[in-house]
């Protein structure tokens, strides 16, 4: 799991050539942080990038299951 937050200067930077990069590696999962949006963006290699706004899971097998309230979190 790599997670990043956005910001103005490094956007175009952390949505396009990161993504690659870090897919590249063996991420399972890319999580980039808008906090002006309030919102995660869920990438995955090989499927459509997920919008989240509410409530974001991850697993790593085969620890507990991570939950993330992310109304709370922006707040």
């Amino acid at each position: 799991l790599v997670v990043e937050a956005l910001s103005p200067t490094t956007r175009r930077r952390d949505l396009v050539n990161k993504r690659e990069y870090y897919l590249d590696a063996g991420a399972g999962e890319y999580w980039v942080i808008d906090g002006e949006q309030r919102e995660v963006r869920v990438i995955r290699r090989g499927e459509q990038d997920v919008i989240v706004r509410e409530s974001l899971v991850w697993r790593a097998v085969p620890a507990e299951p991570l939950v993330l309230d992310l109304g709370a979190l922006f707040d």
